[in-house]
């Protein structure tokens, strides 16, 4: 099944949809990040948090939808954005912060796939992911986790 997402019907209610942004990266524990990649970046309120935490960092954002990918390199035209799905991006640089808003739960293999972003980050660096499952609509768990690799914490 294929989704076509519209940048200006998801930014209608950017305000809603930015708000467990914020709440996710609120959790993110580092002060300096080198290498920010944004996992299913929409068209760009996730991404814009990213480079204002992190001003120095290189922000990368992947997403699916060419309409987002434009979308997002008008609003923020200095980050660096893929038209990839998770399942087959490899960074060129290992990553500080792999940031993950609401998508992974649309990405196959998460027992294969979790481990190899792992594998992605520096020592220290952090897999931020919430996931949203919902069987019925009245049943909605929303599950703000956040991972640190082994090694060294900043």
């Amino acid at each position: 099944m294929s989704y076509t997402w519209s940048p200006t019907q998801y930014l209608k209610f950017e305000d809603h949809r930015t708000r467990p942004a914020v709440d996710l990266l609120g959790r993110v524990n580092l002060s300096r990040a080198d290498h920010i990649t944004d996992i299913g970046c929409g068209p760009r309120n996730s991404t814009q948090l990213l480079v204002e935490r992190f001003a120095s960092a290189l922000v990368t954002g992947l997403v699916t939808s060419p309409q987002m990918i434009k979308a997002a390199s008008e609003r923020l035209p200095a980050c660096n954005f893929e038209k990839i799905a998770v399942s087959h991006w490899r960074p060129n640089s290992k990553q500080d912060v792999l940031f993950a808003n609401a998508v992974l739960q649309w990405a196959p293999s998460h027992q294969k796939l979790l481990p190899k972003m792992v594998s992605f980050l520096e020592p220290g660096g952090v897999l931020a992911e919430r996931a949203d499952t919902c069987g019925h609509a009245h049943r909605c768990i929303r599950r703000p986790l956040v991972g640190c690799s082994q090694g060294r914490r900043r």
